[in-house]
């Protein structure tokens, strides 16, 4: 992406154009053209062209404010970059059509698979949404200052212990998977 912007976006007038139409075209020329240089497919176009309107609008309606966060720009981000990169990861714009159309119809968020990912995931989705926002960020950053000197041994002992309980646990979805279970497979 760092070629995109030296060599594409910054020639073009970069973000520093007085006009936001030029602004607009330069980020579509960008995102375009980085869609088709991660393929040949109407999906990859097709990503390219989802992350533009994304930014696009993002820039025009003035979205998110860069002083303060709120949850629901996490929440908006997430959603977005899993439908986004499901269009990116697809074979094609059929399987893209098939996975869409099993999320969202013919059962989707309704049927007895998700809920039993559900029930099965929920400790590492509720801990994947707290560390996508600034929680741990502001909790390491006042550990650091010594804002909590009262708990000052334990949450020195625990907080370490914490973060290695959630690794281990990442660690352990991530064996759970698919592709453990397929080199199980191959190995047997």
């Amino acid at each position: 992406m760092g070629w995109f912007k030296r060599y594409v976006f910054i020639p073009l007038g970069g973000s520093r154009v007085k006009n936001t139409d030029l602004l607009i075209y330069n980020l579509f020329i960008v995102w375009v053209l980085i869609g088709i240089w991660h393929g040949v497919g109407w999906n990859f176009f097709l990503w390219g062209l989802l992350q533009f309107l994304a930014i696009a609008a993002e820039r025009l309606l003035e979205i998110f404010d860069r002083e303060n966060t709120y949850w629901w720009q996490y929440l908006y981000v997430f959603f977005f970059v899993c439908i986004s990169w499901t269009l990116f990861r697809s074979e094609s714009l059929l399987a893209a059509g098939v996975y869409f159309s099993s999320l969202f119809g013919s059962g989707g968020l309704w049927s007895d698979y998700v809920w039993m990912f559900l029930r099965e995931n929920l400790l590492t989705y509720v801990l994947a949404f707290l560390f996508m926002t600034p929680v741990a960020r502001r909790f390491n950053t006042c550990v650091v200052n010594g804002v909590y000197e009262r708990y000052g041994k334990a949450i020195m002992v625990f907080y370490p212990l914490f973060l290695l309980v959630v690794f281990l646990l990442s660690f352990a979805v991530l064996l759970k998977g698919p592709y453990m279970n397929a080199g199980l497979a191959f190995v047997r």
